[in-house]
């Protein structure tokens, strides 16, 4: 087979899920496939150490990736083409094309917030491109079960496999790190993370507690930043609140060892990845009682109602209190990565490709 991929999503400027997603199942198709060719598809060169079955082409020049894509793509004879994300090329048209959908609905799960100026005509876009990029898949790889879900609800007579993503081995226990008192969180440019929930959940937990937990939040862009610290004024929690700026792996890493408990009770996501990163590092995880978060994290969290700040402070009340609880979190937590890798991700999608090219 020559099996060509949209590579865009691994230019993307800053850490996120795509990339990531991008990242390592690439990485590990080609270290478990040497018989296909692949046919890298790239705005901008690509910094990946791959095999000599892959080639990368990169398409650099004025014309939008959207048309450039096709225009590239079309003059390859391609059997099988897979598009990363499900925001690929509106104008590529290939008969055994398959496309990765991440999460269906982000933008409705908000609506007044994605109506403003800001953002309005990318929600229109988004929608159109992703129905138009989904009718002309001959497939689809879910993320997560609860994705599916989601798709099989607008696209009824799709074939669609669950393919979930797995733990880069980079995330782990360290040998001679022991966790400090702080709690670790995530923040980005849209509320589904719930970070200002999360924030007052903390500014009620007692004085002395806070004292000796401090709080660390990670964000891949400036845009929260300015948000967090305004409510952190106004809450009195300045001094217990500190900002992480894009950290590399390996510093996101020793950040998930060190963290007392790493909290993500998500609004809405795709898939979770976060959840088991800390899991990989024996950090305990609050998140929330809903899908997908609920299906990634199965017994090894503790679930909340992502709405009740009075939850979530008990949840962070409670491991500190429960020594028991925080170590069966961690045992349960190490039991339950062991479901997830990105070698399995690979060959469950590389069995895909070889199941749409027979057909």
């Amino acid at each position: 087979m020559i099996i060509g991929i949209d590579a865009k999503p691994l230019t993307i400027p800053f850490p996120c899920g795509l990339k990531t997603y991008a990242q390592n199942l690439i990485l590990a198709l080609s270290k478990i496939d040497k018989a296909n060719k692949y046919i890298l598809f790239s705005p901008k060169t690509i910094d990946l150490l791959l095999p000599k079955n892959f080639e990368v082409k990169v398409t650099d020049n004025f014309l939008p990736w959207q048309i450039r894509l096709p225009l590239v793509a079309n003059r390859e004879k391609i059997d099988i083409f897979h598009l990363l994300q499900q925001h690929g090329s509106f104008f590529l048209q290939h008969p055994k094309m398959i496309v990765t959908v991440h999460d269906y609905s982000p933008l409705s799960a908000f609506p007044k917030w994605h109506e403003s100026g800001k953002y309005f005509f990318y929600r229109y876009y988004v929608y159109f491109v992703r129905k138009s990029v989904i009718n002309r898949s001959r497939a689809i790889i879910s993320v997560s079960d609860f994705t599916k879900k989601e798709i099989i609800k607008r696209f009824k007579k799709k074939l669609i496999l669950t393919i979930p993503e797995g733990i880069d081995l980079r995330f782990k226990k360290l040998s001679g790190y022991k966790s400090k008192n702080y709690f670790l969180a995530m923040a980005d440019f849209s509320p589904r993370k719930n970070i200002i929930r999360v924030l007052k959940s903390y500014s009620l937990l007692p004085y002395d507690i806070k004292l000796k937990y401090k709080f660390k939040i990670v964000v891949s862009m400036d845009y929260p930043i300015g948000l967090i610290m305004q409510f952190t004024r106004k809450s009195g929690i300045t001094n217990y609140v500190s900002i992480i700026k894009s950290p590399s792996n390996g510093e996101l890493v020793k950040k998930y060892n060190r963290a007392f408990c790493f909290i993500y009770p998500s609004l809405y996501e795709g898939f979770g990845l976060p959840i088991l990163e800390a899991m990989a590092c024996g950090c305990p995880v609050i998140t929330s009682n809903f899908d997908p978060m609920k299906e990634i994290a199965g017994n090894a969290a503790v679930l909340v109602n992502p709405y009740s700040v009075e939850e979530i402070r008990s949840a962070m009340e409670n491991i500190i209190n429960d020594q028991n609880l925080r170590e069966k979190l961690i045992k349960n937590g190490n039991n339950r990565i062991r479901k997830y890798s990105w070698e399995k991700t690979a060959k469950q999608t590389l069995n895909f490709y070889e199941k749409i090219y027979r057909s």
